[in-house]
Order: structure tokens, then C-alpha cells, then sequence
């Protein structure tokens, strides 16, 4: 009997979850909490494997989208700016997604870069 409920609770745990990112009608799919409210609940020091995972699920979203660009969107930024992008985002948003912010990011960063030139 115990051996039914961990395989259970293992596979509950690791259950992917999806989001739409509709204006681009692209189904995004990971594991975990991908709210900001996880983002939120997740300790703020990177070590931390929760908060590490949301990072770079961040940025391997914008090197993946810049790449598809053929640019280095993030060449001269630092992490720790990025986080604490995602840290207000998500106090603004908390009923919103880390996808979105990441979103909302690559837009904040290509235009700053643009007025850069």
C-alpha cells in the first residue's frame, strides 16, 4: 500500500503544468509553480532551488528568444537586474505568470536597448 501512494505523490509532484501565451498562441510546458505567487513564496537567495529553477526557466527564455533573433539581448545585463525585474513584476502581478513577466522582460530590454543606440 505504501509503495502505490509515494509512486502517487512522486508523480502528483512532477506533474508538468502548461500556460498559454496568447498573443503569441505558443503553449509553454514545465514543471512546478510558474505563478507569481510561487515566485513570491520562493525564498529570494538564488541558492535556493526553487528561486533558481524560476531564474532560469527566465533566462533560458530570453537567451532562447534572442538567439531566435540572432542578437544577445542579455550581453550587458546582470542577474541580479533581471531578478529584480521579475521580483516587481510579480509584487505588482501576483495573480500573474513568470512566462508573462518573462515576456514583459524581453520587452522592457529590447526597448531600452534600442533607445541604448
Amino acid at each position: 500500500m505504501r509503495r502505490p501512494l509515494i509512486a502517487l505523490g512522486l508523480g502528483l509532484a512532477i506533474a508538468s503544468s502548461t500556460t498559454a501565451a496568447s498573443a503569441q498562441g505558443i503553449q509553454f510546458r514545465y514543471m512546478g509553480d510558474m505563478t507569481c505567487g510561487g515566485w513570491r513564496a520562493a525564498p529570494a537567495n538564488l541558492d535556493d532551488v526553487r528561486k533558481a529553477a524560476l531564474m532560469n526557466f527566465v533566462l533560458g527564455f530570453l537567451s532562447g528568444r534572442s538567439a531566435e533573433r540572432g542578437d544577445d539581448l542579455l550581453a550587458s545585463v546582470e542577474i541580479s537586474s533581471i531578478k529584480a525585474w521579475m521580483d516587481d513584476y510579480c509584487a505588482a502581478n501576483p495573480l500573474g505568470s513568470v512566462v508573462t513577466g518573462a515576456f514583459e522582460l524581453e520587452t522592457v530590454l529590447i526597448a531600452r536597448r534600442e533607445r541604448a543606440r
